[in-house]
């Protein structure tokens, strides 16, 4: 399977701007504060989905002379709801390199700064344009060829699963974007 390597940043903030309380910051693969995390991702999900109201209403119906029984009402949207990134991949717990990320996951769980994340390959990873349009009409002077560098976001949940024998550690990491 055909990992893609998705890198993570503890940003240390509460808040996607550098103002305001710092908090404790989760190492990365060098060990220090603040640097990127590396994670080969065998699956990455994005969800995103508009909140609707879609609950019939009552003598709402779908012809104007309101001779049917049954009518059918209009499915109202409200917003969007907070936009879900999950990554599933695994640690060989047997090297000592993957057990030394697990802990620097667990690490970055516990901390509680907003997290940047990024694809590596900036210039072709999905990951770096999901918000290229929002970007885009938000500050119309830059390139229309150009990508986001990262995006913000808060760990919401990290699960691992291990077999019995103990070799492979499969995780899943979830999170939701933040401004």
């Amino acid at each position: 399977m055909v990992m893609e390597k998705i890198q993570i940043r503890d940003f240390g903030y509460r808040t996607a701007g550098t103002v305001g309380l710092c908090t404790e910051i989760a190492p990365g693969d060098d060990g220090v504060a603040g640097t990127w995390l590396t994670l080969n991702a065998e699956e990455i999900t994005y969800n995103i989905t508009a909140s609707i109201n879609d609950k019939p209403v009552p003598n709402r119906f779908e012809n104007d002379n309101q001779n049917e029984i049954f009518g059918l009402s209009e499915v109202d949207t409200a917003g969007i709801n907070v936009p879900s990134i999950t990554i599933r991949g695994a640690f060989n717990m047997e090297s000592s390199a993957d057990r030394l990320h697990f802990a620097k996951l667990v690490k970055m769980v516990k901390t509680q700064g907003v997290k940047e994340l990024r694809g590596t390959a900036t210039t072709n990873s999905w990951i770096n344009y999901i918000n290229y349009y929002d970007d885009y009409y938000a500050h119309q002077t830059k390139s229309t060829a150009s990508v986001i560098d990262h995006i913000h976001v808060r760990i919401a949940s990290f699960s691992v699963t291990a077999s019995g024998e103990g070799k492979y550690a499969h995780y899943n990491l979830e999170m939701r974007e933040s401004k």
